[in-house]
Formats: structure tokens, C-alpha cells, sequence
């Protein structure tokens, strides 16, 4: 398995899997199979919020203090969720220049 799948496969797993099980895989990797380096972008990347359980809080937390606008907050969650996931990606690169 090339490193490139180390990588994707528990990033990917974020999303629509349980955060645990995200945690587990990298965990479960062999020593060498990713350089510190990696690890801790890695570690950056699983650390962020943009997942449809957090979207899910979002809508209900926003929608209980403004009742009568909770469609538009319902509209805006996909926008969200790409806005998450963009910031997450941005902070990983960003960590990965400067690390």
C-alpha cells in the first residue's frame, strides 16, 4: 500500500465514518508507514469540526435561538461543510510549509 493511501484513507474515513475509527487507523499503521511529518498533518486534518454531526448541532443549536430562520440555516449546512473542509485543508498545508 503506497503512502499516499496512509494518508487518504482515514481523511476520507472523517467524514462518513466514526471520528474513532479515523483515530484507530492511524494508530494502527506500523511504525514507518508514515513520517512524523505526515503524522502530524494528519493529526491537524482529523482535528477539524467539518463532518454532518457537527453540521447537525449546528443547525439545531442555530435553529432553536432563531426559530423563524431556521431554513435558511438548513440552506446554508452543504455550504458549511465545504467551507469546513476548504479551512481544514488550508490549516494542514499551511502546517505542513511550516513544520
Amino acid at each position: 500500500m503506497g503512502r499516499g493511501k496512509h494518508h487518504g484513507r482515514p481523511v476520507g474515513h472523517q467524514d462518513c465514518a466514526k471520528r474513532g475509527h479515523c483515530h484507530l487507523s492511524i494508530a494502527r499503521l506500523s511504525p514507518g508507514a508514515l513520517s512524523g511529518h505526515s503524522r502530524l498533518i494528519i493529526t491537524y486534518t482529523l482535528c477539524g469540526s467539518a463532518n454532518f454531526g457537527s453540521l447537525g448541532i449546528m443547525i439545531d443549536g442555530m435553529g432553536a435561538m432563531a426559530p423563524d430562520r431556521r431554513g435558511e440555516i438548513v440552506a446554508l449546512g452543504l455550504q458549511s461543510i465545504v467551507a469546513g473542509i476548504l479551512t481544514i485543508c488550508l490549516t494542514a498545508a499551511l502546517v505542513g510549509l511550516l513544520v
